[in-house]
């Protein structure tokens, strides 16, 4: 029984999409400590692109919906006005795709005839 095989049966989804992939190796970057904005800021540095918090935010809301990050909420700061920030981390689940997505990727690539 493959992964695919697991996931697919369980969450009713297919592969992920690769705004949804980009975002969850930022959130496994970040290592439980990133949040909204400094996913979009990184995001933003490495695809060298403007990101729309708002995309964002409605990635991470899908991936947690898929059970592929997990968020907490942490304290309230001064410099936010007293508002709480929502912590992200990967899952157990979300790592696995990570894995085969990397994996597919990689035969993909390793067979294909680029131009130079």
């Amino acid at each position: 029984m493959t992964f695919r095989f697991i996931y697919h049966t369980m969450y009713g989804m297919d592969r992920l999409g690769s705004f949804e992939e980009l975002v969850l190796i930022v959130v496994g970057r970040q290592a439980g400590e990133g949040y909204a904005v400094t996913i979009q800021g990184s995001l933003e540095r490495e695809c060298r692109e403007e990101i729309s918090l708002g995309a964002v935010y409605a990635t991470l809301d899908r991936l947690e919906a898929k059970r592929l990050v997990r968020s907490t909420v942490g304290g309230a700061t001064a410099e936010r006005g007293g508002r709480r920030k929502r912590f992200f981390e990967l899952t157990a689940a979300g790592a696995a795709a990570l894995r085969q997505m990397q994996e597919i990727r990689s035969r993909l690539h390793s067979s294909a005839a680029l131009p130079a």
